[in-house]
């Protein structure tokens, strides 16, 4: 943040990979929810009812990772 000026900044979790690459990393008006449809939850929207741009559902697909998801259990032997 210190090296360029800088409009607007994404963050993306590691376990999420985008299943299109046509899903553009952009700024809006609102801050971007990208990922709006997850194989991890059957491709339904998670977030509703917020002021979010959205890229189409066709390019907004995600495939969840496996073994990287915070919300397992990890193995006692990690």
């Amino acid at each position: 943040m210190q090296e360029e000026e800088w409009d607007c900044v994404f963050f993306h979790d590691v376990n999420p990979l985008p299943e299109d690459d046509c899903n553009l990393y952009i700024c809006d008006i609102y801050p971007p929810h990208v990922s709006v449809a997850t194989d991890k939850f059957n491709y339904k929207l998670q977030l509703s009812g917020m002021l979010l741009s959205r890229p189409h559902r066709l390019f907004g697909c995600y495939h969840m990772l496996e073994g990287q998801d915070p919300s397992h259990q990890q193995s006692p032997q990690r």
